[in-house]
Order: C-alpha cells, then sequence, then structure tokens
C-alpha cells in the first residue's frame, strides 16, 4: 500500500514538473513572439509641431515698383524719383499730403473714385487722395482745398464737397443740394452748377450763401447750363448751355461771364458772351475746355456744324474774341472724343485723357505722347514747389 502512494506520488510529481517547465517555455516563447512582432511593427509617437517662425527671421517683402506705365523719352522732361505708394489713410493730419511729394509738377487723374498723381514723364505715379467720387475734381489755386460733387441715385441727385488738404478731412458744402461741375475762383469764390443755373458761393468754406448768375431757363430758350470752368485770372467763368434740342438753335454752345458782374449778381445774364462754339444736334457740351494759366486762353475741342467732332484742340483768345488760327491736330483714332483736359501750370503742356488713354501735349512741337494705356480723366495739374 505504501510502495503504491509512493509511486503515485512520483507520477504526479514528475506531471507537475513537466508542466511547469511546458508553461515557462509557453511563456518564453510568447515573450520572444512578441518581441519579434514589436520589432517589426512601427512605433506611433505623438506628433510634433513645428516652433513658430520669430517675426524677426521673415524678410521684408520687396518694394513694388509703382512706375508701370511706359515712359516717355523726352529731354524736355525733368525725371523724378519714384517715391513708395502713400496711402491716404496712414497719413496723420498733423502731416499734409503735400509734405510726402517730391518737388515738381504733377498730372492729377481721377480712376475707380480715387485721385491719382503722374508725372509728366510717368516716372513717378502713385495714390494722391482717395474716395474722391468725381472725375472733374478742382484743385484751389492755393494747392489747399479740393472741391468735387457727390452723385446719388435719387433727388437731389449731387451735392458739393471739399476736402481739406492739410487737415486730412471732408466737409459738405452748405446749399450745395443739386448742385456739380463745381470750380474755384480768386479768393476761395466758388461756382457750380445747380439745378441748371449757374450760382456763386463768395464764402463757401464758412458757409455763406449761393447766388444766382444766369437765367439759363428762361431766355431766349429754357435750357440748362452745366460744365462751368473759371479762368486763372478770375476774369472769365466758362459754361455750357444746353437745350437738348436735336435741331440747332443758335443756343446750344459755350458761353463766358464777365465776372466785373459779380458785384452785382444780378447783372451777369447782362455781360455774358456766347455762345462762342456750337453743339451738334443732340451732343451733351462740348466734353472738355481748359484754361491758359494766365486766363487769356480756352482750350477746347469743338465740333463741325455737320455733327463731327474736330480732331484738334481749339484755342479761343478772350483778348480779340476769336479763335486763333493754330488749333493742335490729334490723332485720336477710332475714339475722336476728348472727355477731359488740363493745361500746365507753366503754360507748356496739356494732358487729355480719351478712352484710348492718356495723353500729354506739347504746346512748342505739338505732338502728342502717351502716357497710360488705360481711359483715366484728368482732373488738374499739381505744382509742389
Amino acid at each position: 500500500m505504501l510502495s503504491f502512494a509512493i509511486g503515485f506520488l512520483k507520477k504526479k510529481r514528475g506531471r507537475w514538473i513537466r508542466t511547469a517547465i511546458s508553461s515557462r517555455l509557453t511563456a518564453v516563447a510568447g515573450f520572444l513572439l512578441l518581441s519579434l512582432i514589436t520589432a517589426c511593427s512601427p512605433i506611433t509617437r505623438e506628433p510634433t509641431l513645428p516652433s513658430p517662425i520669430a517675426s524677426s527671421t521673415i524678410p521684408p517683402p520687396s518694394p513694388i515698383n509703382t512706375a508701370t506705365v511706359k515712359k516717355v523719352s523726352t529731354p524736355e522732361f525733368t525725371a523724378t524719383p519714384t517715391v513708395t505708394s502713400v496711402p491716404i489713410a496712414t497719413v496723420v493730419s498733423s502731416t499734409s499730403i503735400l509734405d510726402t511729394i517730391p518737388k515738381g509738377e504733377y498730372i492729377v487723374y481721377f480712376a475707380q473714385d480715387n485721385l491719382y498723381l503722374l508725372a509728366p514723364d510717368a516716372s513717378v505715379q502713385r495714390e494722391f487722395v482717395l474716395d474722391i467720387p468725381d472725375p472733374g475734381a478742382r484743385l484751389s489755386p492755393d494747392n489747399q482745398f479740393i472741391v468735387f460733387s457727390n452723385q446719388f441715385t435719387s433727388p437731389p441727385w449731387y451735392s458739393l464737397s471739399v476736402f481739406d488738404i492739410p487737415k486730412n478731412t471732408k466737409r459738405s458744402i452748405q446749399n450745395g443740394e443739386g448742385c456739380a461741375d463745381p470750380d474755384w475762383g480768386p479768393e476761395r469764390k466758388l461756382v457750380a452748377s445747380c439745378d441748371g443755373e449757374i450760382y456763386l458761393w463768395l464764402s463757401p468754406l464758412d458757409n455763406g450763401e449761393r447766388m444766382k448768375l444766369t437765367n439759363c431757363q428762361n431766355v431766349p430758350i429754357a435750357g440748362s447750363c452745366s460744365s462751368t470752368t473759371w479762368s486763372p485770372n478770375g476774369k472769365w467763368i466758362a459754361y455750357d448751355n444746353n437745350t437738348g434740342s436735336l435741331k440747332e438753335n443758335g443756343v446750344d454752345g459755350l458761353y463766358l461771364i464777365d465776372t466785373s458782374c459779380l458785384v452785382e449778381p444780378a447783372s451777369c445774364p447782362e455781360k455774358t458772351l456766347g455762345p462762342l462754339a456750337f453743339f451738334y444736334p443732340g451732343q451733351a457740351g462740348l466734353y472738355a475746355r481748359t484754361w491758359s494759366p494766365d486766363g487769356r486762353y480756352l482750350a477746347i475741342q469743338g465740333a463741325e456744324p455737320t455733327g463731327d467732332l474736330k480732331q484738334e484742340i481749339q484755342f479761343f483768345d478772350t483778348e480779340t474774341g476769336q479763335f486763333t488760327s493754330d488749333p493742335i491736330a490729334l490723332d485720336t483714332g477710332d475714339e475722336p472724343r476728348i472727355s477731359s483736359m488740363a493745361w500746365s501750370p507753366d503754360g507748356n503742356w496739356i494732358a487729355y485723357a480719351q478712352y484710348t488713354g492718356m495723353f500729354v501735349v506739347s504746346l512748342s512741337d505739338k505732338q502728342p505722347r502717351r502716357l497710360l494705356d488705360q481711359p483715366r480723366d484728368v482732373a488738374f495739374w499739381l505744382t509742389i514747389p
């Protein structure tokens, strides 16, 4: 019996030992297999975010070359260095915009409700004043104010505003509702077309009243007066009278007010000369005109009696009361209309605009030169002494 028990225990012990050894071998094999699988599998790690780039290590942008227009090669122009464009929003009120512009003469043109500067040789092209929604904006003789009209889609249709260049601010002109085509006169006087008549402000910057100078809607045929232009010498105010007639009537055309009548504005209709040049039937007006710096000559693009626009700039001499015999012939191509023009302060150049581009012509050689290929309206010239 005892020997049987001992034999049984020996068998059991051997089985336990074999089982233990087998379990250990299985564990070792499993560990080795797991290690092999782990070694062959990719290790997943948390992504590493890039460090922020210090702003000091970012190179500044290259300056933009604003002189992208075709330059004019002529010894008569003096090149002006190109300057960086200065948006109006960045100019502080204590600094005049004029202080940021190099000395010289510039053409101020209108594009997309803004005014831009362009040197006559196209070496400088930059922003001047933003948000001026009028291609007919005018600069005061002292370079301090720009007057312009605002257009609306309902009555009063138009109004007048002034941009103060030194203060970099805008303000409305009292009694300027329904008015357009403004221009400055001596001592900051102002004229404009209001509801078909020409009106005068003696002190527009001080909320002065306006006074009527014309009687266009009553005699001799009811018409509408517009496109006012005051001569630099203060002697004449040019304007158009247009009855809207589709027939020649001897009334529609260009007129001049002798400003000696301003001491008694009611007498101005009696001191008005014209018509000096006629519209062809159905034409909106004489399109463009500009005074010589001395106020003697008025340059216009007129029309033939047949209704065709003249392919030339004509000059009316206020001293002789006649057009001169030496107009400037233009190569206007397919678009004969001149939409705007401005005479340079030194008297040597006339800048003008057409649908085909913007040009400048010398009064000495009378050869037009293209400045811009895009259609841009010429507003005025600016001199920085």
